[in-house]
């Protein structure tokens, strides 16, 4: 009994001593919970696309939402990507810019053919965007911005830390300024309408960027220099002129992490397109 007694004594001498240090941790703890739970400081969403001269997919658009009353210089913008044994730092923006209180910033990303790890191996990256594994790093601010809630990354941020760093390059092949893959075989130039046209053809079919052509081959057949003069001949194309794009080379890129299928009701199978890659599009949450 007696030390029920010195207990109770005690709390009522330092009541409000107890209480104001209960307060001084409780509060701090809600509003850190408040901050995580609702959307705070800096939005991003983003862009993923390909096209039919390049359809290898790249990111393609950033775009920044500062929520907060400050002002931020922004010198770097990575995407880190990562799987079991390996994340991947992608240098996607290294122009500084400012990104002013409660300001909006829109930055297109250049196109480009393929990405390779260190300038080796050329990959693919889109199972390690549908499984959500990665995240935005902005430089000099200290985050890390993932496309999940940060109560979804617990385990996945403790795993970053003892993941090997490796650099994504890259890899640009153009015509005309055009962004193209390596599978293409020959091109095409010629006068049309007054104009400097060029198409791109391979055994199964043709693309034309500006004539917006795209002409599949028909009955197994295959497409030859003499067909492809042809054709544009008869969209009254002259002074055609045919180059054999001595860099021809088909390229599998090597997959990068599994791919996690969307749900789909039971019974019905569900096909992966890239509407499941924009579904990703709007990214917000800060750590």
């Amino acid at each position: 009994m007696q030390e029920i007694d010195i207990a109770q004594s005690f709390l009522s001498k330092y009541s409000e001593f107890i209480q104001i240090g209960i307060l001084g941790i409780f509060i701090p703890a809600v509003i850190w919970i408040w901050n995580k739970l609702k959307h705070v400081n800096i939005e991003i969403s983003f862009s993923f696309g390909s096209s039919i001269i390049c359809p290898n997919n790249s990111f393609t658009e950033l775009k920044l939402i500062n929520h907060t009353s400050k002002d931020f210089t922004i010198r770097r913008i990575d995407v880190v990507l990562f799987d079991e044994e390996n994340k991947y730092i992608l240098k996607l923006h290294d122009t500084p810019f400012k990104l002013s209180a409660n300001d909006v910033k829109e930055i297109d990303i250049a196109q480009v053919s393929y990405y390779s790890i260190q300038g080796g191996d050329i990959v693919d990256i889109k199972n390690l965007l549908m499984s959500r594994d990665f995240y935005f790093k902005l430089n000099p601010i200290k985050r890390r911005f993932f496309v999940d809630k940060w109560y979804k990354n617990i385990v996945r941020r403790w795993k970053l830390l003892f993941l090997k760093s490796k650099t994504l390059s890259m890899l640009v092949f153009e015509i005309d300024g055009i962004t193209r893959s390596l599978e293409w075989e020959h091109v095409v130039r010629f006068d049309l309408n007054g104009k400097k046209e060029f198409c791109l053809f391979k055994r199964d079919f043709i693309v034309g960027p500006t004539l917006n052509l795209l002409i599949p081959v028909r009955h197994g057949g295959t497409f030859n220099p003499q067909l492809v003069g042809e054709i544009l001949t008869s969209f009254g194309a002259t002074n055609i002129q045919i180059k054999k794009l001595m860099d021809t080379n088909h390229i599998e890129p090597r997959k990068l992490g599994k791919a996690k299928y969307p749900k789909h009701p039971k019974g019905k199978v569900h096909t992966i397109t890239s509407k499941d890659i924009y579904s990703l599009k709007h990214t917000s949450g800060v750590e």
